[in-house]
């Protein structure tokens, strides 16, 4: 009986133990280690650099703990996504690896593991062969991210974008380009409000043509630019001023600046001695000509047309000859041409045609020969043609009519 009472008390005890067993919790296992990845240098934003893979039979949470250098990465909390944060740390001669330390949780199960992010070194294709034409801020934006040195053809900024695309507003991702080939072209932007990320080019191979930019307010960023073969700006509606650009250089190109109708004054080219044509017309608020003082030979034709607020050619204190025509029309409130003092030579022909408030042509007083015709017409307040006394030899024609207030020829004796 004694033995039979054991017997059962012993099991009960085993009973007990093993029911106390099952109904202890246990907690959720995680495995989280060290890991080693390579991936390529210079890479674009957001790239997918790996994916943590803690093992556990719950769903891990991710933190990013510490990271060397800072910012480079950015950790997705749910699914433990690395991506590139910051392009600039995955340069290989700078950051030949990168330590990241992430901690995977399960509601008090917390572990930490190190990435190392080996860089893999590759060379960089310094220039781009060929042409570009870039019509949204996405092209700006993968076409950056190349940190080309060098467009072999011509670099086209122009929109409207395709369906779907954003318009361009921001040129920085361009700031490693210092040299284009052919043509640089901004044209028909309308939200871009600043050249700002083409400041390290200093090198055109032909022409700038700055067109149709609906906002644009400040074109200083080519500041440093030399042309060979010509700049236009034109029909830009914001753009009240030139400034900055007082060093950039028309290696005896042309020049056009053409209705842009918030344009006040010039102020560039301060480093331009030749050109072969220059063009300013239809600004019509422009005030003044400053910025070509430097300015002392143009082989073709110089044009000032239908510019309604300048008052006096206030820029051309050193021009000693002109290869092509000069032509003045249409700029009703010029009332001199002094600054043309200097002036000696004209190859083709001189055309002054309705410039209602010019008085006098003193400025011309320098002009020794004029291989064109002389056409005055519709300068209704001028008295005089005394400023042409100088001029010598032959003159192809002579064109005077519908000048209100002259009195007589002399002059063209």
């Amino acid at each position: 009986m004694k033995r039979l009472i054991l017997a059962t008390i012993t099991l009960c005890f085993l009973l007990i133990g093993c029911n106390t067993e099952d109904d202890t919790p246990t907690e959720d296992q995680l495995i989280f280690e060290d890991t080693r990845v390579s991936f390529k240098e210079n890479p674009t934003k957001s790239a997918l650099i790996t994916t943590f893979s803690a093992e556990s039979d719950s769903r891990v949470q991710y933190k990013l703990i510490s990271q060397s250098p800072f910012g480079a990465v950015e950790v997705d909390r749910n699914t433990g996504q690395v991506r590139v944060l910051e392009t600039f740390a995955f340069n290989f001669e700078i950051n030949p690896v990168i330590r990241v330390t992430v901690q995977a949780s399960i509601g008090s199960n917390v572990k930490n593991a190190n990435l190392f992010i080996e860089l893999e070194d590759v060379e960089i294709e310094t220039s781009y062969n060929g042409s570009v034409r870039l019509r949204s801020q996405e092209d700006v934006d993968f076409f950056g991210a190349n940190n080309y040195l060098s467009v072999t053809g011509s670099l086209r900024i122009d929109g409207p974008p395709n369906d779907g695309e954003s318009p361009i507003t921001d040129l920085s991702p361009l700031l490693s380009i210092t040299d284009v080939g052919i043509d640089l072209a901004v044209e028909d932007n309308t939200l871009l409000n600043t050249l700002h990320g083409l400041e390290n080019i200093t090198n055109i191979g032909e022409k700038v043509e700055i067109e149709e930019n609906e906002s644009l307010t400040d074109i200083s960023a080519l500041s440093d630019i030399t042309i060979r073969l010509g700049l236009r700006i034109k029909e830009n509606p914001s753009l009240n001023s030139m400034k900055g650009l007082a060093n950039v250089i028309v290696d005896d190109g042309d020049i056009s600046i053409t209705e842009n109708n918030t344009l006040r004054e010039i102020e560039g080219f301060e480093s331009t001695i030749a050109l072969r044509s220059l063009t300013i017309s239809n600004n019509e608020l422009l005030t003044s000509l400053k910025g070509f003082d430097l300015l002392e030979f143009i082989n073709s034709d110089l044009v000032i047309f239908n510019n309604n607020n300048i008052t006096s050619l206030d820029a051309f204190f050193n021009l000693s000859s002109v290869g092509g025509d000069v032509r003045i029309i249409d700029n009703h409130s010029l009332s001199n041409m002094d600054s043309l003092s200097t002036l000696q030579f004209i190859a083709g022909s001189i055309v002054l045609e309705n410039n209602p408030v010019l008085t006098n042509l003193d400025g011309l007083t320098a002009v020794t020969s004029i291989g064109g015709d002389i056409t005055i017409n519709s300068c209704h307040t001028l008295s005089n043609l005394m400023g042409l006394r100088n001029v010598s030899g032959a003159v192809a024609r002579v064109h005077i009519s519908e000048n209100n207030g002259l009195l007589s020829l002399d002059g063209l004796e």
